[in-house]
């Protein structure tokens, strides 16, 4: 059992989407959005959209971490 039942809720989604069939990069990105899809953040988490070198991205900060 990890430290924190959001831990163990992250865990058990990466497990799930490990099992889960997947055959072309499409079903991956689909799998991946389902997954990260069912978390919420914090009402002090910060996020703000950004491009890396032309692919869209997102940076995703919290207070006071470095």
């Amino acid at each position: 059992m990890a430290k924190s039942p959001q831990l163990d809720h992250v865990i058990s989604l990466i497990r799930a989407r490990a099992a889960a069939p997947r055959k072309t990069l499409d079903d991956e990105r689909r799998l991946y959005e389902s997954m990260v899809g069912s978390m919420t953040l914090e009402d002090d988490i910060q996020t703000d959209r950004v491009g890396a070198g032309g692919v869209p991205a997102e940076w995703i900060w919290a207070p006071e971490a470095s």
